[in-house]
């Protein structure tokens, strides 16, 4: 978990707080990560935003988890072959 964040997750949103973490930085986080990884990569890393996410709205840093308001931001899905 801690090299996908470091990876993946701080090179995209890192410069962002996070309030301003909106649907617009979640869809340029999605096009962004999966320019860089694999579909499952992508979707694993979504998860763990996810999870930092709703460990901010537990610490009351948010009132509630981006990832789960903004519904219009389709997660990453694995490709099929």
């Amino acid at each position: 978990m801690h090299s996908r964040i470091w990876n993946h997750i701080i090179p995209i949103l890192g410069d962002l707080s996070l309030r301003d973490i909106d649907a617009s930085a979640l869809r340029s986080f999605k096009a962004a990560l999966l320019a860089r990884v694999e579909d499952t990569t992508a979707e694993v890393s979504r998860g763990h935003l996810s999870s930092i996410l709703n460990s901010a709205v537990d610490d009351r840093r948010l009132l509630r988890n981006p990832i789960k308001i903004h519904r219009s931001v389709k997660p990453p899905r694995r490709t099929e072959k």
